[in-house]
């Protein structure tokens, strides 16, 4: 039996009625999650705003951190990404580590891996009582030779690297050390 035009007008104005209500409803919880916040906003409270904006437009991935000693804080970051998956890039666009501590270094994100222009990326940090604070980071260097001017590097296979905090205004202040080895060798021939 097909439905009637007087059928159909009242399933179709149910179906308004419906919605209005859900409207209706959804105001109604909206305005009272309003007034609630509202209300928290005049007393006095210890809620902050989450989200704050940094002066970083090319960082991509990144840790947030509070010195254990002198209770300065630094975002650690890598700037850029790599493109691609390419082992043992070494240039232009290879992800580099950064600093950026709001109230040192006249307000401006610092070099730390600028001593090596492979890839250094993924910051951690850890913080140990009597070692203080450890900045790891991923990177494919390893050591080359050491000359006058310092230790020079070269690529390698992707390992984990530590190296102590706090950093200067000249980057890091002591030497990275490789915590991890995954190079892959055999009889002095690079299998990875």
């Amino acid at each position: 039996k097909k439905p009637t035009k007087k059928a159909k007008d009242d399933a179709h104005q149910r179906k308004l009625d419906k919605q209005e209500r859900q409207r209706r409803h959804l105001a109604k919880l909206s305005a009272q999650q309003t007034q609630r916040r509202r209300s928290l906003m005049g007393k006095e409270s210890s809620i902050h705003s989450i989200i704050e904006p940094i002066p970083l437009a090319q960082a991509t991935e990144g840790v947030y951190h509070t010195s254990t000693s002198d209770s300065k804080s630094c975002i650690y970051f890598t700037r850029f990404k790599q493109s691609s998956n390419t082992k043992r890039y070494v240039g232009g666009t290879a992800e580099s580590l950064w600093a950026y501590c709001p109230t040192q270094f006249d307000d401006v994100a610092i070099p730390l891996t600028a001593d090596y222009n492979g890839t250094s990326k993924s910051p951690s940090v850890y913080t140990h009582g009597k070692m203080g604070d450890v900045l790891l980071f991923m990177s494919d260097r390893a050591f080359g030779k050491i000359s006058g001017n310092g230790t020079e590097w070269v690529a390698s296979s992707m390992d984990l690297w530590g190296v102590s905090l706090p950093v200067s205004s000249v980057g890091l202040l002591g030497m990275p050390v490789r915590l991890t080895n995954g190079a892959c060798e055999y009889d002095g021939m690079d299998l990875s």
